[in-house]
């Protein structure tokens, strides 16, 4: 696969699941936050592994383990995140969690021993400053002690993309991803049952969110970005995580009638360059 096509298989991963916000949204203040990615992910591994049975039958031991450790950076990102978005402001949690466009080269560096250079981290802080101006149209007003939830997820989910993309190097990325949901269900109903009131959904829309949730937003959306970082330098696929905040804000202008200021059009107008300008000097130092 090339490199290119795996950018595009990463952003759509990443558009895919920016859009499950809405259905997240009606039932997080209903159930746990561990209690929805149990059964969301619970639901989600069974279905792939009547799909993909003979994959998941034929995992190496390896692949079984770094399943396991990618399935808990992504238990503990997504408990964060959803912690986060119900005890502050949406927009700094989205912010905060977005930091991670910066950490993933940072942290990457410190685990590589490599000095990320510095067109990567010039590219993330523009993408960074988009993702404010997306996000933070009350400043920081809305700091609370749900804001530690949003750093905490922006520094677990900036080692998830790390580790997957140094594991979908050696093992396949599918089974790699298909695991990991299993993974994430276990350790989210062992929290869920350790700390929450566990609870099953019982209204017609708690149903369609948590189907929409496994099958579109977990089945598509973890695979894709697995496979994708098989063959995508970890610093950009970081980068990419730029687009989340981007689509988020277009679903909300184009379906939910929110005003589009001219402080989104710079943000957008930000993230768009910084992704563009990092992935066209690549390829013009490749070529």
């Amino acid at each position: 696969m090339s490199e290119t096509k795996a950018e595009l298989l990463i952003a759509t991963a990443i558009i895919i699941r920016s859009t499950s916000y809405l259905f997240a949204s009606n039932l997080i203040h209903i159930m746990g936050p561990f209690n929805i990615l149990s059964l969301r992910f619970a639901l989600a591994f069974m279905l792939m592994a009547i799909v993909f049975h003979k994959k998941i039958m034929n995992a190496s031991r390896q692949t079984i383990k770094h399943s396991a450790v990618l399935g808990v950076l992504l238990t503990l990102t997504m408990a964060c995140e959803l912690t986060g978005f119900r005890l502050t402001d949406a927009g700094i949690t989205s912010f905060l969690e977005n930091v991670s466009i910066v950490l993933v080269p940072l942290l990457n560096g410190i685990i590589t021993q490599k000095r990320p250079s510095g067109e990567v981290i010039a590219c993330g802080m523009i993408c960074l400053a988009g993702v404010g101006f997306l996000t933070l149209s009350n400043g920081l007003q809305g700091l609370n002690i749900g804001s530690f939830f949003g750093i905490g997820a922006a520094f677990v989910y900036a080692n998830f993309i790390i580790f997957t993309g140094r594991f979908a190097v050696h093992d396949d990325p599918t089974t790699l991803s298909i695991l990991q949901l299993a993974f994430v269900a276990i350790f989210s109903t062992c929290f869920s049952f350790g700390f929450e009131n566990f609870a099953l959904p019982t209204t017609g829309m708690q149903l369609l969110s948590f189907v929409l949730l496994a099958i579109v937003y977990s089945c598509f959306g973890f695979t894709l970005q697995s496979v994708g970082q098989k063959y995508v330098d970890v610093s950009k696929a970081g980068l990419l995580c730029a687009v989340s905040p981007l689509v988020v804000t277009f679903i909300g202008v184009i379906l939910l009638g929110e005003s589009l200021g001219f402080d989104k059009i710079i943000g957008g107008i930000l993230i768009l360059a910084g992704i563009c300008t990092l992935v066209y000097r690549q390829g013009k130092a490749l070529k």
